[in-house]
């Protein structure tokens, strides 16, 4: 059940998240909201209600990126999954961020 919900595209959000964690620490609130913010992007993409056509048009290269094959349940629970995953994200590159001296 769990290897279904996650995917690369899902680690990318960990890294991604790791890297605002690091370079933006202690900014949670901030973090979750980009999160959201960017699965409701992805949401409009994928469903082709902003730009979908000019994204695919420009980029067929990364058309598996924004189109799911998956069902609305199945792909409801990953994007919660990957919210999830951009916190632990942001959770470990705050803690990364204190153990260096940046």
């Amino acid at each position: 059940m769990i290897q279904q919900l996650i995917s690369t595209r899902s680690f990318s959000h960990l890294f991604n998240f790791m890297i605002l964690g690091l370079l933006f620490p202690s900014n949670y609130i901030g973090a979750l909201c980009l999160g959201v913010v960017w699965e409701l992007f992805e949401e409009c993409i994928s469903k082709k209600k902003i730009s979908g056509d000019l994204v695919i048009q420009h980029f067929k290269d990364y058309k598996n990126i924004w189109i799911s094959d998956q069902s609305d349940q199945s792909d409801k629970k990953i994007k919660l999954m990957d919210i999830v995953l951009n916190m632990v994200g942001y959770y470990l590159g705050n803690k990364i961020r204190g153990f260096s001296p940046l």
